[in-house]
Formats: structure tokens, C-alpha cells, sequence
């Protein structure tokens, strides 16, 4: 009986001691596993931490971000100064306009009588569309359209004041992004005119004075000066920059 009663107290101190006093090892052992690899982890961490001031790496600090932040808006400054002073904006449509397209052609009849009838009383020929033809252009395009316009309005009058008499061809070339010497686009595009015209040696360089005193400034590509008779006929490219944000 006593033996009995005995064996019954050994099994209830294993089960009520014994085993949980296992299962606490158990869990301890895991505990210390998965802490171990917290440390390696912290420690792998570490190293890389320490490899990057070893490289050279320092972290930031405010001051260090503010004075970064201000040549950056320093920079913007700049590019912002220099667009303005190459690059035309594009012309501002009334808010009233629907249709822009129909706005450009009437502005564009306007500029071509008045041009014709400053030629006519220069005693000077010029081509009557001045290089438009009679396409309606879509909202997309007024904006270079008007570039164009004012591109062949300015270096016509500049021609006929400089006493050119005879402006034989007026023909636009296709706007094309400008590229740095990166290669990279830059927020223009080149808005281009093809001009061939008859004067003398006298009259040319005249030409060249009023277009490069031209307010926007306007970038004489090429030029190609062949003697006619006792007059200088002359093939150029104008171009003039108008801003437009990269798409």
C-alpha cells in the first residue's frame, strides 16, 4: 500500500514539476537561439554601419541639408535666368478664345497685310503667305505657329530695313528638341526658318547687325552667301528658342 501511495507522489511531482521544468528548458533554448541571431543580425548591421565611414560615409546633418537645399534652389535660380533670357514663352491665348487655331489664322492675316504693305512701301518683294500655308493648326501647335510668326515678322522688317529689296523664299523647318552636349533634352525647342534673299555685300552685313541686335535674340544657323550677277544671293537659317517643358 505505502509502495503504491509512493509511486503515485513520483508521478505527480514529474508531472507537475518535471515536465515543466523540460518545456521551460525547451523554450529557453529557443529563446536563446532566436536571440542569438537578433545579435548576428545587429552585428552583420554593424559592420555594414562601420564599411560606410570607412568609405567616406558620413550622415547628414541640418546644416548640411540646408546648405545642399540652397545651392539647389541656387541652381534652379540659374536655369529659370537662363531660359528666360533664351527661350521665348509661349503666347498667352485669352481666356475668351475657344478656338485657337481660328485665333492664330486671324492674327496670322493681320501680320501678313501689315508686312506686305511695309514691303510694298520699302519699294521690296517678299512672299505673300510669308511661308504659312492655309492649314488650320490644332490647339496643340498655336503656340508654335506664333513662334513662327514672330520669328519671320522680326527678321523680315530687320532685312527691309536694312535695304534688302528682294525676299524670294520663306520656309519653315521642323521644331525639334534642343539637346545639351550631354545629349540630354533641355526644356526648349529650336523654331526654325529657312530665308534666301538678294542684296549686296553693303546690305548684308546690315542684315547681320539688325538680326543680331534682334530682342529675342534669334541664332543665325547657317549662312550661304553665292554671287548673282552684281548682287549676293544668300540662303540662312534662322531659329529662335521657344520654352517647352519636356514631356
Amino acid at each position: 500500500m505505502k509502495a503504491a501511495q509512493e509511486a503515485q507522489r513520483i508521478k505527480k511531482v514529474i508531472f507537475f514539476i518535471i515536465i515543466p521544468l523540460v518545456l521551460v528548458a525547451g523554450g529557453a533554448v529557443k529563446i536563446v537561439k532566436v536571440q542569438q541571431g537578433y545579435e548576428q543580425g545587429i552585428a552583420r548591421d554593424v559592420q555594414k554601419i562601420k564599411k560606410f565611414y570607412q568609405d567616406g560615409f558620413s550622415v547628414p546633418s541640418r546644416e548640411k541639408i540646408e546648405t545642399q537645399n540652397g545651392i539647389v534652389k541656387m541652381a534652379q535660380e540659374k536655369v529659370s535666368s537662363i531660359v528666360s533670357y533664351s527661350c521665348v514663352s509661349p503666347v498667352e491665348i485669352p481666356e475668351t478664345v475657344t478656338e485657337k487655331g481660328v485665333y492664330f489664322k486671324e492674327r496670322l492675316y493681320l501680320v501678313q497685310k501689315q508686312l506686305l504693305a511695309f514691303a510694298k512701301t520699302n519699294n521690296a518683294v517678299i512672299p505673300e503667305t510669308v511661308g504659312f500655308d492655309d492649314r488650320l493648326p490644332t490647339d496643340e501647335e498655336v503656340a508654335l505657329m506664333f513662334t513662327r510668326l514672330a520669328l519671320v515678322d522680326e527678321t523680315v522688317r530687320a532685312m527691309i530695313d536694312s535695304g534688302v529689296k528682294d525676299v524670294s523664299v520663306v520656309k519653315f523647318i521642323e521644331a525639334k528638341r534642343v539637346r545639351d552636349a550631354q545629349e540630354d533634352e533641355m526644356p526648349c525647342v529650336a523654331v526654325s526658318a529657312q530665308v534666301e534673299l538678294t542684296c549686296s555685300a553693303a546690305v548684308l552685313k546690315r542684315v547681320l547687325y539688325e538680326i543680331g541686335n534682334l530682342n529675342p535674340f534669334v541664332i543665325i544657323d547657317t549662312i550661304r552667301v553665292t554671287r548673282s550677277k552684281e548682287q549676293l544671293a544668300v540662303q540662312t537659317v534662322l531659329t529662335r528658342l521657344l520654352y517647352k517643358e519636356k514631356a
